[in-house]
């Protein structure tokens, strides 16, 4: 058996919406994100990147939203969705190799960064990049390059509407979680955490170490909100979950801001509906990530 991807550090969450003015108002104005660049349009897509909670997003907008493949094609079959997830390798070489030997088809490849198809593990496109953005959106590596930098984590928790103190999970629905546990640690030397039942979601989920981050499984126990999401997308990545200090808190700030919260995927937590949120679901818990 190859060995699996060394993936180190979450860089960024990917995901491919329709509309780049409208995402762009949407991030700065309901989500209070820092909007650190925009990428320059390279004739097949635009993009940017920002930062909310300590998460750095890529939000992509294909410029050819008819087309029949790419990303494209995946807007007007899925509708804005979350695409991907980038981290950080200590040699891309090596992850180009290791790829090759795991049987992941390697798309789009730049040099110093490449993805995987989407096809190959459970509808997450990896994004294999040599650096890490949180060290490149530093304040002087940020400066040096005219973007805007990444804010200190006080400013989350202190200054921010939300009180975020940080990423928790994210989530990713699949059909058979035995089979998706194998898979995901086959590819990236995920390591189990926990294994525990998603009441609201009725689901089944386990939780694995990918990297820094934890990437919960979820596979549907019966009828219910995860057996209607694969049935509509297939297996793919479901939402970002953020620690909060307070979700009294946030439920008063985000009726302020005309955003009405609901019971997310787990017992205790809130959501934003993906209806009211650029087609992203994102979700708030009180719980400390777990170690």
């Amino acid at each position: 058996m190859p060995p699996p991807l060394a993936l180190q550090r979450l860089c960024h969450v990917n995901a491919v919406v329709e509309s780049y003015e409208r995402s762009l108002a949407h991030v700065a104005k309901r989500w209070g994100a820092v909007v650190n660049f925009e990428v320059p349009d390279n004739g097949e897509r635009r993009a940017f990147l920002c930062t909310l909670g300590d998460v750095i997003f890529e939000l992509v907008v294909p410029n050819d939203p008819t087309s029949l493949t790419g990303r494209g094609a995946r807007l007007a079959r899925y509708g804005n969705h979350y695409d991907g997830l980038e981290f950080s390798v200590a040699s891309v070489d090596d992850a180009r190799r290791t790829c090759q030997e795991l049987g992941l088809e390697v798309i789009a490849d730049q040099g110093s960064f490449f993805y995987t198809s989407s096809d190959d593990c459970l509808g997450v496109s990896w994004e294999i990049f040599g650096q890490d953005w949180h060290e490149l959106l530093a304040p002087d590596s940020a400066a040096s390059h005219g973007w805007v930098p990444v804010p200190p984590r006080a400013h989350w928790s202190d200054e921010h509407a939300w009180g975020l103190l940080g990423l928790h999970r994210i989530s990713l629905v699949v059909e058979v979680l035995e089979i998706a546990v194998a898979r995901l640690a086959a590819v990236s030397g995920a390591e189990v955490l926990y294994r525990c039942e998603r009441g609201p979601a009725v689901a089944d989920a386990v939780g694995l170490r990918v990297g820094d981050t934890v990437i919960e499984l979820l596979a549907p126990a019966g009828e219910g909100p995860v057996r209607r999401f694969l049935d509509r997308y297939g297996e793919r990545l479901r939402a970002t979950v953020f620690c909060v200090g307070d979700l009294d808190a946030l439920e008063r700030s985000a009726a302020q801001q005309g955003i009405d919260l609901v019971e997310g995927d787990a017992p205790g937590t809130r959501a934003i509906r993906p209806a009211d949120n650029l087609g992203l679901l994102f979700e708030f818990t009180e719980e400390p990530p777990p170690r």
